[in-house]
């Protein structure tokens, strides 16, 4: 039970008025207190209710949060399930990236260029949604050299039956190089025509001088080291036939056979060359290509006229003409609503002028076909003339200078097999035909087009590669056998440190540095 006690006035010492002041003044002070607490507890349940707000916004974004990291889960696994994963590529000695990466940047860059090949890995990253370190264009480019080097090393073994082809390569400047394959006779393939993979870079041999004397010198360097050739096939150019003559010197016989290329576009100069009708022809092409090329017959235009062995071109020039003439009769079929009948007589109607003339160039070019794949196929051997011959008569020629162009062909190639037939080598068959080596010319100068203005520079290093598939196994023993030392030094002894393009990276800095010198520039 509570208990409480009261007092009497009179029980205070104190006077009333300072008691009652007293107790007034304690009333106020506990008033004003609870004041204060009052507005306290208020600012606080105004605060209360803000967490409280703040927790529910809090757990309903915990809540969505957690539903998006399921779905991208879900996802993420799903791609994992179906994605390509890379192999295992361990980095090289010294090296930053694998032999798989390397090897096919290499392959990558032989195909698109170096620039390229930069440019098209990210997208590669990105499409496959795999991460990996891209090497620059210039590191590329080095890993591609030091492999041509290495394969131009493998290449030159020691044999006794080697088979060379060799030509000339020139471009802007003084130099040129003088590019030797081969094959050895045992492994020539059957039944089939020479592909890149089947010859060995020999020799990039480049110099100032085309002369039979330089060719002489270098090819009896190379013999030295490799055994001299029981054979070597080579265009129409004398520097090369003279500078073969001084392998024989040694007491070596060599069979020096002619390209049949080479032969046929000679043959169809000095035959359809000296047709008037034929000039006439050209002439009209060139003028129509110069007429509809701005215009909506853009399509119809001729092939590309060529500066050098032009009737190598001869047969594009003629499936152009029967395409056009085939337009001609039915011009409904040229697929374009715009191209009247009348307007396409007016530019191209000329052809039809020609088309008796059509008829005897198409037998031409079938023969120069026919023989062109007979020779690639088979190469030359003893009795092969007879089989060319008789497959060139079931053509069934009807104009005389197809007959002449065939009869001439036969000719070139027995002419082939007589040198073969006075030889100790008679038994064996050989090649007739460089147009491996042509088209690997071409593909490097497509190549070399990405990176200069058709001048020879360090970039010739690679040339060796677009004989071989590279594989992460080559690139490991190629790049421990030559490394950029060694590259550097065949370099400077090939005398590519000095190209055209070196000169003229040369004269640009001292052009800018005297400009900076006199303050040209501000």
């Amino acid at each position: 039970m509570n208990s409480f006690s009261y007092h009497s006035v009179s029980d205070f010492q104190s006077p009333l008025r300072v008691a009652f002041a007293s107790v007034l003044e304690s009333r106020f002070k506990l008033r004003d207190r609870l004041t204060r607490l009052g507005a306290k507890f208020s600012r606080f349940n105004i605060e209360h209710q803000r967490l409280v707000n703040e927790k529910r916004r809090l757990e309903s974004e915990l809540k969505q949060s957690r539903a998006e990291l399921a779905e991208l889960k879900r996802e993420r696994s799903g791609k994992q399930a179906h994605s390509v994963q890379l192999p295992e590529d361990l980095p090289l000695a010294n090296h930053q990236f694998g032999a798989g990466m390397i090897s096919f940047c290499c392959q990558l860059c032989n195909v698109i260029g170096f620039r390229s090949t930069h440019r098209v890995l990210p997208l590669i990253q990105q499409w496959l949604g795999i991460s990996f370190d891209i090497p620059s264009r210039w590191t590329m480019r080095l890993w591609n050299s030091r492999n041509g080097v290495a394969i131009l090393k493998e290449s030159a073994t020691v044999a006794d039956d080697w088979i060379w082809m060799i030509d000339h390569s020139v471009q802007l400047g003084k130099m040129c190089v003088l590019v030797v394959l081969g094959i050895r006779q045992s492994q020539l393939p059957q039944g089939r025509a020479l592909v890149r993979q089947d010859m060995k870079p020999l020799a990039l041999l480049p110099t100032d001088s085309r002369s039979k004397e330089e060719v002489g010198d270098a090819l009896v360097e190379l013999a030295a080291k490799i055994g001299t050739p029981i054979g070597v096939v080579a265009d129409g150019a004398a520097e090369l036939h003279q500078g073969v003559k001084s392998l024989e010197k040694s007491g070596a016989e060599v069979v020096m056979l002619d390209d049949i290329k080479h032969k046929a576009a000679n043959v169809l100069k000095a035959t359809i060359g000296k047709d008037e009708r034929f000039t006439k022809f050209v002439a009209h092409a060139g003028r129509t290509k110069a007429n509809i090329q701005q215009t909506e017959l853009e399509h119809f235009l001729p092939p590309k006229k060529r500066t050098k062995c032009r009737f190598m071109n001869f047969g594009k020039l003629i499936d152009w003409a029967d395409l056009v003439l085939a337009h001609l009769k039915q011009p409904e079929a040229t697929g374009n609503r715009n191209i009247s009948k009348v307007r396409l007589h007016e530019k191209l109607g000329w052809l039809a002028e020609f088309e008796n003339d059509l008829k005897q160039w198409r037998e031409c070019r079938e023969v120069v076909s026919t023989t062109l794949q007979f020779t690639n196929t088979r190469g030359v051997e003893s009795g092969a003339t007879e089989e060319l011959k008789t497959r060139l008569t079931t053509l069934d020629l009807q104009s005389s200078i197809a007959d002449k162009i065939s009869r001439r062909l036969v000719q070139c190639y027995a002419e082939n097999e007589e040198k073969l037939s006075r030889s100790k080598h008679a038994a064996l068959r050989m090649p007739v035909s460089t147009e491996v080596l042509e088209s690997s010319l071409g593909s490097f100068k497509a190549i070399q087009r990405h990176h200069n203005r058709g001048t020879f520079t360090t970039l010739l290093a690679i040339f060796p590669t677009l004989f071989q598939i590279t594989t992460p196994e080559k690139i490991r023993r190629r790049l421990a056998s030559v490394s950029t030392k060694n590259l550097r030094k065949w370099l400077a002894e090939k005398g590519l440190n000095n190209s055209t393009q070196a000169k003229k990276t040369a004269a640009y800095k001292y052009a800018k540095r005297l400009a900076r010198q006199k303050n040209i520039y501000t």
